[in-house]
């Protein structure tokens, strides 16, 4: 991912002459969305706008089906979902997921039964579901189902942690020197950025945890129920 973060940088934000504004949401969506599924599932999928789309719109469409859902009784739920047009637009997601990832996965299980293993280096999320499933051919598992919701998490989780620091920062400026400094002085001492880099910016580690502190994501998960009469 430290790897491929300059290049995913310069393919959402370009090369501006000048300052320029941005939408921070929409920038991270991109970024984050390119750099998991390279992850999750390799470059092929990375630089699929399809799927780019699709793993970013999924939970915002989940969230919306289920407000939805959750304003009709409970009784009524387990049938009303085939009707309503939000729930079928999510079936509709899946259905496409799993008709870009089928392919992939049948590659994968073809070069597991020619060579007993993935003849790569790197393994991403599908080698683990594959390698989980080892033994358990009577259980049946989705594997562009566990796909999409990895993305779902990953995606939305980082994005929403980012803004969160982000405002939180500009809520508190006289930190903002104190990190850059560090950020700084850890980069010449490292000279690349990897997860030792990250691991000794101490400032930023604790500026981060004390904004996931403060901004719980709990809070904005909180179920209300409205009541018409």
């Amino acid at each position: 991912m430290a790897a491929e973060l300059p290049n995913t940088l310069n393919k959402v934000l370009g090369h501006p002459d000048s300052w320029s504004e941005i939408e921070l949401q929409s920038m991270l969506l991109q970024c984050i969305s390119r750099l998991t599924s390279n992850l999750f599932l390799g470059p092929k999928f990375m630089e699929d706008p399809d799927w780019q789309y699709l793993s970013t719109q999924y939970v915002k469409d989940v969230n919306i089906a289920s407000q939805r859902l959750n304003n009709l009784p409970p009784f009524v739920r387990p049938i009303a979902h085939w009707f309503l047009p939000e729930c079928q637009k999510i079936r509709a997601q899946v259905n496409k997921a799993r008709a870009m990832i089928g392919p992939e996965v049948d590659r994968r299980m073809e070069e597991l039964r020619k060579h007993g293993g993935p003849r790569r280096r790197v393994l991403d999320s599908v080698d683990w579901f594959l390698a989980s499933m080892k033994g358990k051919e009577n259980i049946k598992f989705d594997i562009a189902v566990a796909e999409i919701s990895l993305s779902m998490a990953a995606i939305h989780t980082t994005t929403r942690t980012t803004i969160c620091l982000m405002r939180d920062l500009l809520a508190h400026p006289e930190y903002i020197q104190d990190l850059r400094d560090e950020c700084v002085a850890v980069l010449k001492e490292t000279g690349k950025l990897d997860k030792t880099t990250i691991f000794k910016m101490r400032k930023l580690d604790s500026v981060l945890r004390e904004s996931m502190r403060t901004n719980p994501a709990s809070v904005c998960k909180s179920k209300t129920t409205c009541f018409f009469f």
